[in-house]
């Protein structure tokens, strides 16, 4: 799933909003080059809105990794976009002329892209290895925060599409969630909470992010009418929407139970249409950052579910569980909260669900209680552990490398 991507899913019929997203691209491209005519690019260049790139790019230099036929595509920054990285950034790029090529390689793509071939949630693998992200946006078109305002420019050897601002590589999961429009509620809450520091340290997370849509129909439900959110009231919400652990959409399966930063737990459902946790559906997936990756999902997600987890006595059981530290190399710890003395077993599972590991630990007394595991002998890759006590149990992945 990681490969196929689940955002392609969800538009393979053309829906009324679908195809309005589509004719704002189409109507940007017809309005810039109704007639669709190949020119020169340095043509392109000479337009006065391009200046500044007129002294860091040609066309051999965006041809310079793909020499075949195939061409290339290239978001065309405006002279209004650069000078909106201030005075002092636009005077050490003109001294580094490396460092502006880099950036440069962040807006290139080594084949042709046309505005027809682009898709609300669609990630574009960019000539520098890294990826950048389409949104199809309350009629707008954007790359990540950039928006485009006109497509399908032809030149000789590829295609431009003009953008109103520079776009750059998120250097964190909460730059990924800063350069997407749908996602305004979501970074205000994240400030809001305090945990802007947090995500963007180092370490690895996983956010299922509701929509700006999502967030607007279930507010009141979060807080009620009364219009008052607390930091607290930020953070235990966002929390129950994070993880401690990158994870792909290829590492969920039907019928896990995830527990989130908060301690709620998460049934995940994945069925013909598509996954689920709780009641929420992922509409995107796999936005990947440094330190972690980044699902949309379509309901703010609620401990109030329509979906049973399907866990007997659970709260009853087994309290807040960490495992750390996560990746590992030959060892880690669970640490687990017991709410009464029970006889704990640890199972690993590989992602065909062949157990690999078993370790039973016996019994242990209420409260507070680690356990050493040795993972020396298993392959790196990610790994399903399985927390169980006589009547409940927990799941959490562990990445080993």
């Amino acid at each position: 799933m990681k490969n196929v991507r689940l955002q392609f899913e969800t538009y393979l019929s053309l829906s009324f909003s679908r195809i309005m997203m589509l004719s704002v691209l189409i109507m940007l491209s017809v309005q810039f080059n109704a007639n669709a005519q190949e020119k020169p690019f340095s043509d392109i260049l000479s337009q006065p809105e391009f200046s500044i790139l007129q002294n860091f790019v040609s066309e051999s230099d965006l041809l310079q990794s793909k020499k075949s036929s195939g061409g290339y595509t290239f978001f065309a920054p405006t002279n209004d976009a650069f000078m909106a990285l201030g005075e002092e950034k636009l005077k050490y790029l003109y001294a580094n002329p490396n460092e502006f090529a880099k950036i440069l390689s962040y807006h290139l793509v080594s084949s042709k892209v046309y505005a027809s071939d682009l898709s609300d949630g669609q990630i574009v693998t960019m000539r520098d290895g890294t990826d950048a992200f389409i949104s199809l946006f309350d009629g707008k078109a954007y790359i990540n925060q950039a928006n485009i305002i006109k497509t399908d420019v032809r030149t000789y050897y590829g295609v431009i599409h003009v953008i109103d601002a520079v776009i750059t590589q998120p250097k964190s999961i909460l730059d990924l969630i800063a350069i997407n429009p749908r996602l305004t509620w979501l970074l205000e809450a994240i400030y809001a909470a305090g945990l802007d520091e947090l995500l963007s340290s180092t370490g690895y997370f996983t956010i299922f992010a509701p929509s700006d849509e999502a967030w607007q129909k279930y507010q009141d439900k979060v807080f009620g009418n009364s219009g008052n959110k607390s930091a607290a009231d930020y953070s235990d919400l966002l929390g129950n929407h994070t993880l401690e652990i990158e994870t792909y959409s290829n590492d969920l399966f039907d019928g896990d139970i995830i527990q989130t930063l908060a301690g709620m737990n998460i049934k995940v459902t994945v069925n013909q249409d598509g996954v689920h946790l709780n009641d929420a559906k992922m509409i995107y997936s796999d936005f990947n950052s440094p330190n972690g990756v980044l699902h949309i999902v379509d309901k703010v997600i609620l401990e109030e579910s329509n979906v049973a987890l399907g866990i007997n006595n659970f709260s009853d059981v087994i309290g807040e569980t960490n495992v750390y530290p996560n990746p590992a190399t030959s060892r880690t710890s669970v640490s687990i909260e017991l709410k009464e003395s029970s006889e704990i077993d640890i199972e690993l599972y590989d992602l065909t669900g062949k157990i690999v590991k078993r370790a039973n630990f016996g019994m242990l007394l209420s409260g507070f209680q680690t356990m050493d595991l040795a993972i020396d002998d298993l392959d790196a890759g990610l790994y399903i552990m399985n927390i169980k006590t006589g009547s409940a149990s927990v799941s959490k992945k562990l990445r080993i490398e």
